[in-house]
């Protein structure tokens, strides 16, 4: 079981945190109310797009999580540790530098 320092809901039994904003979630359920709205009036095509569209924006806004802020999130998390990594070997040195083992 994953541990969140976070806000965090549980979704299928696992952890995500919570990345929107209060605006955002408000923002994001009442467009999706809207575009629910207006597939019902599309046609069979476009009216399932635009359905499956307005439930993605529901979901983003009940839950608070949104799929797209969590992958670019973990690839900035993903590059800060890289260049962590990259300052701490900088700062170690050499491996094979021989004053460093007497």
């Amino acid at each position: 079981m994953k541990l969140c320092t976070e806000r965090c809901f549980v979704e299928r039994n696992n952890y995500q945190a919570i990345n929107l904003g209060h605006l955002e979630r408000v923002a994001s359920i009442l467009g999706g109310v809207a575009a629910m709205i207006s597939s019902v009036k599309a046609g069979k095509i476009k009216g399932t797009l635009g359905a499956l569209f307005a439930v993605e924006l529901i979901r983003r806004g009940v839950t608070g999580h949104c799929l797209i802020g969590a992958i670019l999130d973990q690839r900035v998390n993903l590059r800060e540790q890289d260049r962590k990594l990259d300052q701490m070997l900088e700062e170690s040195g050499p491996a094979s530098d021989p004053s460093a083992t007497y």
